[in-house]
């Protein structure tokens, strides 16, 4: 995203001229402004996530309109008491309130000025002294001096979380990647809690105390330049994203599932575990994305695995290269809320942004929002059209937002749209352990609601208790699911917490076969080939309710 004197002490980045077009009326015409103010409007009325809206945009400009987005989202609180107090719409009152908030915001809080013509910069020029004049008075009022200092506590941050790095050990080791990074200038500081990793200062950096192959650096930190990011000896990746191919902890030499692969971070993590013996075989539906996978696992230089352009669930456990699998990692679609993508999450709109949005045009439309890359991660298409987020229902990012959603806080449209995804989850789940040699299985989102967490971990073991249990990951994390007295595997699960840990908001569960469980056992509910959502729907009715098999899961461990 785009820098600006209001948020990073930087200049606005984004290229002059609003793009193609820059005067235009619309976001088919070209302009920056009303592209921006159109997907302000989609995200209020919860019809997707800033990045795949924008990225389905007619604007050509599509970095240029999800900087404006994201950051007109992060200074939401801001802007909206400019807009209020200057007495804007007022004046102009055929102004789209959503025009005004990104308007508003290259005027003020990035400084930069309106990047095209038309009627963006006479706005500009009706207006700049009075929403000049206001900005004044905030800063006064809260006795701060930097823009960025006026946004809620919860929302500001995303300014200390570390930039989090894997270090690819099937390019180098541990130790001799940390004498590199010292050797290119860095400090490495000594730390044994999690908070201490969420002060690294500039030029700082430091190992993680829960996975020795992650590294964190003071945020901000660009690697994109370093050598060892260009030979892939660092691997851009969140550290709560490196939790799952732990928890799976495959052996060397282990057959290995990777069910919802691209674009393939977690697969080349489990190659690199393995030290690139044994197989795995990495599914994903979408072909473009896989073929993503295949490209970003190759320079990490894993040679390990095997690309599948087919949906996991649709995989017959008794073929030949299926049989011998003993370790599988689960990672579907899910809403996303956790993500760190969403800097406005954590604080509400204000009720005029959102009945603005919504008097404009219906609620989400009927469609689901879509994950942070626009694509398929599981399941069969059309079946798994339930996106993950890397949504926005997370992602991004705010920890108020998460806490709401891990304690229950869904309503309407989002509150089926998540039930839907958890039935696909559970669905994901079952299937892996329909493998006949299934020992170990991780599941994960970047989830903060615990209808996909905890719930899923309860309603699977509601059917599979009697051979599967889950077991403890990552003993020194301290954080732990939550509600004890419901979920008695709590204290065996994970959750990571944005604002608390710097990292994405996450959930990690992994089951393991029970000791003398039949490995070959394969129950009637869990078919070779897996039955859609609307099939397994039908096949469960009369079955036990979300509250019923929690409470089973709860007797059976």
């Amino acid at each position: 995203s785009s820098s600006s004197k209001g948020s990073s002490g930087g200049r606005d980045n984004r290229p002059k001229g609003g793009g193609r077009g820059g005067g235009g009326s619309g976001p088919q015409g070209g302009s920056l402004y009303h592209a921006a103010a159109t997907v302000l409007d989609k995200v209020f009325r919860k019809e997707g996530l800033p990045k795949p809206l924008c990225q389905r945009s007619l604007f050509a400009g599509k970095k240029q309109l999800l900087a404006l987005v994201t950051q007109t989202l992060r200074f939401l609180p801001v802007i909206e008491k400019l807009v209020d107090n200057s007495g804007l719409l007022e004046v102009e009152r055929k102004l789209p309130r959503s025009l005004a908030l990104v308007v508003v915001h290259d005027v003020t809080v990035a400084g930069c000025g309106v990047q095209c013509g038309g009627a963006p910069r006479k706005l500009e020029q009706r207006h700049k002294s009075r929403l000049a004049a206001e900005l004044i008075k905030l800063k006064a009022k809260a006795r701060v001096r930097e823009t960025v200092d006026l946004l809620p506590e919860g929302s500001r941050v995303q300014d200390r979380i570390p930039r989090w790095a894997r270090i690819n050990t099937l390019r180098c080791s541990v130790e001799k990647a940390i004498q590199k990074t010292q050797e290119q200038g860095f400090e490495l500081v000594p730390t044994s809690e999690q908070s201490e990793l969420l002060q690294l200062k500039k030029g700082t950096f430091a190992r993680d105390p829960h996975l020795p192959d992650v590294v964190a650096f003071a945020p901000g930190t660009d690697l994109h330049e370093s050598p060892l990011y260009l030979d892939s000896t660092f691997i851009l990746q969140d550290k709560a994203s490196c939790m799952p191919a732990h928890a799976v902890a495959p052996p060397k030499g282990a057959k290995c599932i990777d069910a919802c692969a691209a674009p393939g971070n977690k697969t080349s993590h489990l190659a690199a575990l393995m030290g690139n013996s044994g197989s795995i075989i990495a599914f994903d539906t979408d072909s473009r994305r896989l073929a993503l996978l295949e490209r970003l696992t190759t320079k990490a230089g894993a040679t390990c695995i095997s690309p599948r352009n087919a949906s996991f669930l649709d995989a017959d456990t008794s073929a030949p290269e299926f049989v011998e699998v003993t370790h599988l990692l689960v990672d579907p679609s899910c809403s996303g809320s956790g993500m760190m993508a969403a800097p406005w999450q954590g604080f509400e709109h204000s009720s005029a942004s959102v009945a603005a949005a919504v008097a404009a045009g219906k609620p989400n439309d009927g469609k689901k929002p879509d994950d942070e890359d626009g694509a398929n991660r599981g399941g069969k298409r059309g079946r798994d059209d339930r996106k993950r987020k890397r949504t926005a229902t997370p992602a991004g990012d705010g920890k108020g937002a998460a806490d709401a959603s891990a304690s229950g806080a869904l309503v309407g449209e989002e509150k089926e749209r998540v039930k839907q995804l958890s039935d696909f989850q559970v669905e994901c789940v079952l299937k892996a352990m329909s493998f006949p040699k299934a020992e170990r299985i991780s599941y994960s989102t970047c989830s903060v609601h615990e209808e996909e967490n905890e719930g899923v971990v309860a309603r699977v073991l509601a059917e599979r208790s009697s051979d599967f249990e889950v077991v403890e990951v990552i003993p020194q994390w301290p954080r732990r699911g939550i509600k004890p007295q419901t979920y008695p595997f709590a204290s065996r699960v994970i959750r990571a917490e944005r604002t608390l840990d710097g990292t994405t908001g996450f959930f990690v569960a992994a089951f393991q076969r029970r000791s003398g469980a039949d490995v070959d056992h394969r129950p009637k509910s869990a078919p070779t080939t897996a039955p859609s959502a609307k099939r397994r729907k039908n096949k469960n009715k009369g079955k036990q309710t979300e509250p019923e098999a929690a409470a089973s899961a709860a007797s059976a461990t």
